[in-house]
């Protein structure tokens, strides 16, 4: 069975619901049912649902994840313990590693070393012998394909030397497993005669296959999703699976939960609207329990700084009428989107309590460069720093040409000299001359100089794979230096938001009642009386590195899971201009109106 369940229409419930009839009037043997979903967090809360339900403590239903069923089966097979999966922290602490000996630049920034381990894991996962018609490219990542490639051959050996598993592994080894050896597969298709899976849209191919070999040949198999919130295909989920479904078994039936019982109808109606310009999905007729409501509030605003005032004096209103703040939800494409409105909330000392990392913006290996300029620019002479702008751009500058923590450029100029490399002289002489520049400005004007006439956004451009990112922050630099009107005033106000990140980084308490920041993908699953979705703009929604076809249609299903978190009032926001670049309204407002 197939069951399509919309927004808000009690998938848990019916998951549980449907363990408990089982259970209950079909005498079904509790060690037979296998009830899978994607998180640990998610599987324990279905148990502890099914257990309220049930009365009862600790059923021996399974309720767990794809990962630690497949685990399991792998540790009865082949004698694995827990210590032999490696966790992302190890993964990352191998990569970085790694990365540090094929390329310096792209180790120093977790952020960078984090996309590629997720780049590694699409590709592992796409590239099964179970399917041949792949091409065997490297995923669109930040790094060239040939560091990819280097990175990934490394990774892999180094997995193999230590006998180690990552999740990808899990699944690949548990096909191949029980591809080839019929007695495993028959001994599990018989310990598992029913199989429920949640949030069957995040299915990738690898885990419906497997599955597939383990509900054969009953095919007692009952799956709950919405394909119009499939979000994860950066992780390799293909919701079309969901519409395959009824293709490889016939005799199937659909089942459409379609009552939404969270959102007020405005709000539904204009979700629907949206995700209705998406082609390749299953038609659904929602109805909203609730037909009263507001309608949903859209608003444009000339800036950011705008958007922020807003929205701030829009919490103080629902402040004044008693309204908990943990009420109310701002949601955002990026987990780097926030920076501006967490200054402004802390400036108007309205408590938040932000789901994710906010990484801080001057500690990013793209942005660090342009600060070790402007303090040389200012008389600084410490080495790091030297050492960082080197050969940003490339200037052949070699470490030994200042052997000393406080460098001496005349004396780097000599020493090439003496080696007669009067071309890295020049070069030197040349930094030397564009410091001068650069310290006789303000701090915009400086980091205008150092990008575009020192050269630094063309090196950017000549060795990062997408650069994309590296601009967008470090306009976000130039806007934020706008501020101030001298160098020493912006460097001592960069050191202070550092200080301040690194503090909040080791907090291990946050505000329970404050307002939820988070991203599109974390929200899912959550809901929230008051959201506001904030940056609804073309580059930002979609993103401007999703521009594909099918990709368009992920972020269109992106902002339908944002507006379906909405109990009682919606407000989508755009801005005109953002880091001095003017931005065009999302083509999803436009849909969502029309």
């Amino acid at each position: 069975m197939l069951v399509l369940a919309g927004p808000g229409s009690g998938k848990t419930t019916v998951i549980t619901g449907r363990v408990q009839y089982l259970l209950t009037r079909q005498n079904v043997s509790p060690e037979q049912l296998l009830v899978i979903t994607f998180t640990k967090a998610a599987a324990t809360e279905m148990r502890q649902r099914f257990e309220l339900l049930t009365r009862k403590e600790h059923p021996p239903v399974v309720f767990s994840t794809f990962h630690a069923v497949f685990f399991q089966i792998l540790r009865y097979a082949y004698n694995y313990s827990a210590a032999s999966i490696l966790r992302e922290s190890e993964a990352m602490r191998i990569l970085t590693d790694i990365l540090g000996r094929l390329d310096p630049a792209l180790a120093k920034e977790l952020d960078l070393v984090l996309s590629v381990l997720h780049d590694i894991a699409l590709y592992k996962g796409n590239h099964c012998p179970l399917f041949k018609e792949e091409k065997a490219s490297a995923p669109r990542g930040i790094c060239p394909p040939e560091v990819f490639f280097a990175a990934l051959h490394e990774y892999e050996r180094t997995l193999r030397k230590q006998r180690r598993l990552d999740f990808e592994d899990m699944l690949l080894l548990t096909y191949d497993l029980l591809t080839k050896r019929p007695d495993i597969l028959s001994f599990w298709q018989n310990r598992f005669h029913y199989i429920l899976i949640d949030e069957f849209q995040d299915v990738n191919r690898l885990q419906y296959e497997i599955v597939r070999l383990l509900a054969a040949p009953q095919n007692n198999l009952f799956v709950v999703g919405d394909d119009d919130q499939a979000i994860y295909g950066f992780r390799g989920s293909r919701p079309e699976l969901m519409l395959q479904f009824p293709v490889d078994y016939p005799n199937a039936k659909t089942v459409l939960l379609n009552i939404n019982y969270r959102s007020p109808a405005p709000v539904l109606q204009a979700a629907l609207r949206l995700i209705s310009v998406n082609k390749k999905r299953y038609p659904k007729a929602l109805i909203a329990r609730r037909q009263e409501g507001e309608p949903v509030h859209i608003h444009q605003f000339a800036s950011c700084a705008e958007e922020n005032h807003f929205l701030i004096q829009h919490v103080r209103e629902l402040q004044k009428k008693n309204t908990p703040l943990s009420q109310i939800a701002v949601l955002y494409r990026t987990n780097s989107q926030p920076r501006v409105l967490v200054q402004a909330l802390r400036e108007a000392e309205i408590p938040y309590v932000l789901h994710g990392k906010l990484p801080c913006l001057y500690d990013n290996a793209h942005v660090a460069p342009v600060l070790s300029y402007l303090r040389l620019a200012v008389g600084g002479r410490h080495r790091t720093d030297a050492l960082q702008i080197a050969n940003k751009p490339v200037r052949y500058i070699k470490r030994q040409a200042f052997p000393s923590e406080i460098v001496d450029f005349d004396a780097a100029r000599q020493w090439y000299l003496n080696q007669d490399k009067g071309y890295v002289a020049e070069r030197i002489a040349r930094l030397q001359y564009d410091l001068c520049m650069i310290g006789k400005t303000d701090p915009y004007a400086a980091i205008h100089y150092i990008r575009n006439i020192v050269g630094y956004d063309e090196f950017l451009q000549t060795t990062l794979h997408s650069s994309d990112t590296a601009f967008d922050l470090l306009d976000e630099v130039m806007e934020e230096a706008g501020r101030f009107s001298t160098i020493p005033a912006f460097l001592d106000y960069t050191a202070h938001v550092q200080k301040r990140e690194k503090e909040n980084a080791t907090r291990t308490t946050q505000n329970k009642d404050g307002v939820a920041l988070m991203t599109f993908h974390a929200s899912k699953g959550l809901e929230f009386p008051y959201v506001f979705v904030i940056d609804c703009n073309e580059t930002l929604l979609p993103h401007k590195r999703n521009l594909l076809p099918e990709q368009i249609c992920e972020e269109r299903r992106l902002l339908y899971v944002a507006m379906t978190r909405t109990k009682e009032v919606l407000h989508l926001f755009s801005v005109k201009k953002k880091f001095g670049k003017e931005l065009a309204v999302s083509r999803f407002l436009k849909e969502i109106q029309d």
